[in-house]
């Protein structure tokens, strides 16, 4: 009884630090570091609130939540799931801000980690499993993602419990004869499986993963058990939407489908900088997007990845491999990376780590071994994906590091002071490698901190909240995406994006007030003064604020917190 309540009260304290620690860069700066998911976000609110995934109109103007049921078009972004499942979250618990969002995060991927956690106990002890749980929460990666607005939260749970089951059912490295429980646990493995893609397509991944690795170890039985309720549930969830053409990632396969490509801005915005220059203006954009990049290698390759991801560009074999190869790279080079990763240091001990568990399960050295490698593979090569992907495997990467820190802490202790000291010298390394992460991950939100457009998003949210603007009324405003789904989350007003260089050249070509007609812009937003005064003098419209403000007032910082942050410069 002692040992359950212990238990219970270690991985509770796990959840809580993992809450704190997350949480403490908003309580530290007063706000959050990043808008990005801000679009999952809006759609998630617009569908606790009237039951349809949508966020835009046809012209692609981010709507008032009160103009959904009337004028909204179907979003057929993916990652449906996670984000039907956040709308949930806001339907019981409304969330009004960024900082709500983040501690909301924080939570339900704590949870992600307890479950983890227990998987771990499960598979080595207690203290590897704290020592997990310890790494996990100040993995650089790890730390960043309670900031993202609404992307891996439910897919994280899932991914936990699909661990959990799938050790639950192969404790003894996939050997022996299957019991009645070890089926019903890959059967739950399974479903939990199919969970984490409908969530996040991303992690999709690690399908094709799992099934070779089992088909290598001639694990036929565990591979049916799984991937039966896989089949089933994507055939009749997910299967119908995307064969249909309702599903954005089908751009991945095929560029034909005009109707996928327009209806989200959110989605074609990694491309184009505005709804006007999508639909007027797209093939001169396009030619000057790819002349812009041909005299630069690297460029050049990244305007064709971006193009292919975008279904606007359909590439060849021998393409593929030219951009594939430097993307795999980059992914490699990302397990030495100090704000990423941790450093070479960390690297290490994970290599020391996965040493260790070749040793003493051959079985999970191959499956943690074989879902990296095969991760980074399959995003190079497949996805052609180049942003950061540390965090879809913090679980074997935590593992690997604990692991790898056990290993060098017994060996110290056992060379220098003959297994006197083997907990203490425990202890003091885990600190040692505690304080490496935090000073990483101190690096990696600084970074992202000192490019943060969170504040002037909450100055331009307060200034709209100034005027009385109708929900048919719209805003033009020159920000990107992110920030302009985050100011339609914190104002609830409709929002149509015109970036500068569109605006000026509208003014050039006399037709900003025909095109200020045809979004119904009433109010301008965030232009530069310049910019806006002349909009002022060709448009009808009424001036909320423009962009020039000092924002370096927004509060002060106090001497105590400085100190504390000038510990792990």
């Amino acid at each position: 009884m002692m040992k359950k309540f212990f238990l219970a009260l270690t991985f509770f304290s796990v959840f809580l630090a993992a809450v704190a620690i997350w949480y403490l860069p908003v309580l530290f700066k007063g706000y959050n570091s990043t808008t990005v998911g801000s679009h999952a976000l809006v759609r998630a609110r617009n569908y606790a609130e009237t039951g349809i995934y949508a966020t835009e109109n046809e012209q692609n103007v981010i709507l008032a939540p009160e103009l959904i049921l009337s004028d909204s078009q179907e979003s057929f972004y993916g990652n449906r799931l996670g984000t039907i499942l956040y709308s949930y979250l806001l339907k019981f618990f409304p969330l009004h801000n960024n900082n709500q969002i983040v501690l909301a995060n924080s939570m339900i991927l704590a949870l992600s980690l307890v479950i983890s956690a227990l998987a771990v106990y499960i598979l080595f002890n207690l203290k590897i499993a704290v020592l997990f749980s310890a790494f996990y929460i100040f993995f650089p990666s790890t730390w960043f993602l309670p900031q993202y607005m609404v992307g891996y939260e439910f897919s994280f749970v899932f991914l936990a419990l699909f661990f959990l089951f799938f050790v639950l059912a192969n404790k003894k490295g996939g050997a022996g004869p299957l019991k009645n429980r070890d089926r019903a646990y890959l059967i739950l493995s399974g479903i939990s499986l199919a969970l984490v893609g409908l969530s996040r397509e991303a992690l999709f991944l690690i399908y094709p993963i799992l099934l070779l690795f089992l088909v290598a170890q001639r694990q036929f039985k565990r591979l049916l058990l799984i991937f039966i309720p896989i089949a089933a549930i994507l055939g009749i969830l997910w299967l119908p939407d995307f064969l249909s053409g309702k599903n954005t990632y089908l751009l991945f396969f095929t560029g034909e489908n005009e109707s996928l490509k327009s209806a989200d801005y959110s989605y074609y915005a990694h491309l184009f900088p505005d709804p006007y220059t999508y639909y007027y203006d797209r093939e001169p954009y396009l030619a000057q997007y790819l002349a812009n990049d041909s005299d630069d290698l690297m460029k050049g390759l990244g305007a064709g990845k971006v193009m292919q991801n975008m279904g606007f560009k359909s590439v060849g074999l021998g393409e593929r491999i030219s951009i594939a190869m430097p993307l795999f790279l980059r992914h490699l080079f990302r397990f030495f990376s100090i704000s990423e990763m941790g450093g070479p240091l960390i690297f290490m001990l994970m290599a020391a780590g996965f040493y260790v568990l070749k040793t003493r399960n051959n079985f999970w050295f191959k499956f943690f071994s074989s879902w990296i490698l095969g991760s980074l593979f399959l995003l190079a090569f497949v996805n052609l994906a180049g942003r950061n992907h540390l965090m879809d495997f913090g679980f074997a990467v935590g593992i690997g590091i604990a692991l790898g820190m056990d290993f060098v802490s017994e060996t110290f202790s056992e060379k220098i002071f003959n297994n006197n000291y083997r907990r203490l010298a425990t202890v003091l390394f885990a600190v040692f490698i505690v304080y490496n992460l935090i000073l990483s991950g101190h690096i990696m939100l600084s970074m992202v901190y000192n490019k943060s457009t969170v504040p002037i998003v909450e100055y331009y949210s307060n200034k709209v909240k100034e005027f009385d603007i109708a929900p048919e009324e719209v805003i033009a405003l020159p920000l990107d995406a992110n920030n302009a789904f985050n100011l339609n989350f914190a104002t609830r007003k409709s929002i149509i994006v015109l970036r500068d260089e569109t605006v000026k050249k509208l003014i050039t070509e006399n037709k900003l007030k025909e095109v200020f007609g045809l979004y119904n812009v009433k109010y301008i937003l965030g232009y530069n003064p310049d910019i806006a005064e002349e909009i002022l003098k060709n448009a009808e419209v009424a001036l909320i604020s423009d962009n020039s403000v000092d924002l370096n007032q927004k509060a002060s910082f106090s001497t105590t917190k400085s100190w504390f942050l000038n510990l792990i410069k």
